[in-house]
């Protein structure tokens, strides 16, 4: 018999993307989204902003464009798919490792955005969302005289 080595780690990073998935499902319940059953995966995400914009990075890797949809509801972020499994039956695999399958991601916006000028582009296996902000009104100081 074969020792394993105990990682504590491991037990509580599956916890946390187990938790992630059930409120993402909520939320499109919520939002009234189709959830994909039995979603196979879950393509990592990195989000940051800029003082005009947020932009989100989605790694796609053999996942063609036409297959990636981007929808707006209410403050919410919605990027969907599926990349498929392209096997032949003259393959015979020693080890599958890549996922595969529909996936659906969602993300609340911490801003208010303008939703008229979202881009995206797909380059290297890597979805770019471009998001701008709707620029605050400048803060209008007004002086109050005595009389």
């Amino acid at each position: 018999m074969a020792l394993l080595k105990w990682i504590p780690y491991r037990e509580l990073l599956f916890l946390q993307e187990r938790m992630r998935r059930v409120f993402e499902e909520t939320i499109a319940k919520y939002m009234g989204l189709e959830v994909p059953s039995g979603s196979a995966w879950s393509p990592p995400v990195d989000i940051y902003e800029t003082q005009t914009k947020v932009i989100l990075k989605v790694e796609l890797p053999g996942v063609d464009i036409e297959d990636v949809e981007i929808d707006v509801k209410d403050s919410f972020l919605v990027v969907k798919g599926e990349k498929p499994q392209r096997t032949s039956s003259n393959e015979y695999y020693h080890r599958m490792e890549c996922s595969y399958g529909a996936f659906q991601r969602v993300f609340s916006l911490p801003v208010v955005i303008d939703r008229t000028r979202i881009q995206a582009t797909l380059s290297d296996g890597v979805l770019t969302i471009v998001v701008p902000k709707i620029e605050k009104e400048k803060l209008i100081h007004v002086k109050v005289e005595a009389k």
